[in-house]
């Protein structure tokens, strides 16, 4: 086979293989940071449409967001954030496995 050809054919599959939807892209780069921010989590709950709640207390003196998405109503997903901080692997874990549960309910491959 040319290199050619195989050039050709691995473009081809790579295409095939990345998706253009921006919540898909969002999702991939957030797991690919090897310390995710708050920011970088709101980046991707944005993109996948989760909405902002309300502003809670945590450790009774810092501020933090919940993060909820409709197709998503079990206490489990709910997401809490605090400000500028750079997030517990827990956390991040919770995110990831939220945003799979809700690409699994609206049938997009990640």
């Amino acid at each position: 086979m040319s290199s050619k050809l195989l050039r050709n054919l691995l473009a081809r599959w790579f295409r095939s293989r990345t998706s253009s939807d921006p919540a898909v892209i969002a999702y991939h780069r957030f797991r690919s940071l090897p310390e995710p921010t708050t920011e970088d989590a709101v980046e991707l709950l944005t993109a996948w449409e989760f909405d902002r709640g309300e502003e809670v207390a945590v450790f009774l003196v810092r501020v933090a967001t919940t993060w909820r998405h409709d197709k998503l109503p079990e206490l489990e997903w709910v997401i809490t954030l605090e400000d500028d901080i750079i997030l517990h692997d827990w956390t991040v874990k919770g995110i990831i496995a939220a945003v799979v549960k809700l690409a699994e309910r609206r049938g997009v491959s990640l």
